[in-house]
């Protein structure tokens, strides 16, 4: 009898399942956009020095290297979300109409990086974003072909924690007394050593610190207060991708 109301009337389980994904789906498009653009730093706009595109995938091309891998597979992680959360909220749309709103998006966020001087827009992201967000939407398209209450709610449960956690990890690192300094600007118990590129203040934009990719100098990880690290010249900014 159980089994027979649900197949009669699957749609009640599903509906509830959507309305809890609305909000999520959300705090996941605000973090990605944190996360894609200013790497979970405090919003800021770079220098015209930091405007750099690359239309070549993958390899080196221009002023940019080669692709890292690690980056790549971080990149298709990311967007595996969004194409999961896609797929069970707009269960009606053409595949092709959710593949190109995921590549929308993701040229956007390559559009917005150029505006706002904020890293290189790279061709690789596009095509790596949306690979990801095609790979999430497959597996909800899957799971649309059953729509027994329990796994809807199963998934929204799913996606609560998953979410949940999403946000209690990015406060952490938020809070996190660990920064990055130049060599010897700030006095600490050092850790490892490696290089990165030599950050200066530009006249362009005044009381601001932006990374500049012109030389490389060594740079040591140091333990600050939060509140030291916030007054610190370009605390938590060690990296700008390109």
């Amino acid at each position: 009898m159980e089994r027979g109301m649900h197949e009669q009337h699957p749609e009640p389980g599903l509906a509830r399942a959507s309305k809890r994904m609305v909000p999520l789906f959300a705090i996941y498009l605000v973090l990605l956009g944190w996360m894609v653009l200013w790497k979970l730093e405090i919003p800021f706009v770079g220098s015209g020095s930091l405007r750099l595109i690359k239309l070549v995938p993958f390899v080196a091309w221009a002023e940019s290297g080669s692709s890292a891998p690690v980056e790549v597979g971080l990149n298709l992680v990311l967007f595996m979300p969004f194409g999961l959360y896609l797929g069970l909220l707009a269960r009606a749309w053409h595949w092709l109409h959710a593949v190109g709103l995921m590549a929308g998006v993701s040229l956007a966020f390559e559009i917005i990086q150029y505006v706002l001087a904020l890293g290189s827009s790279d061709a690789t992201d596009v095509i790596v974003n949306t690979l990801g967000g095609l790979t999430g939407y497959v597996f909800a398209a899957r799971l649309a072909r059953s729509a027994r209450p329990r796994i809807w709610w199963k998934i929204s449960v799913l996606c609560t924690v998953l979410t949940v956690i999403l946000v209690l990890l990015t406060a952490l690192f938020i809070l996190s007394p660990v920064r990055y300094a130049p060599l010897g600007a700030e006095p600490g118990s050092s850790t490892t050593s490696t290089d990165y590129p030599q950050p200066r203040i530009l006249p362009s934009v005044a009381n601001r610190a932006v990374a500049s990719h012109e030389t490389a100098a060594p740079a040591t990880a140091t333990w600050l207060s939060p509140r030291r690290a916030h007054d610190h010249w370009l605390p938590r900014r060690p990296v700008i991708r390109v």
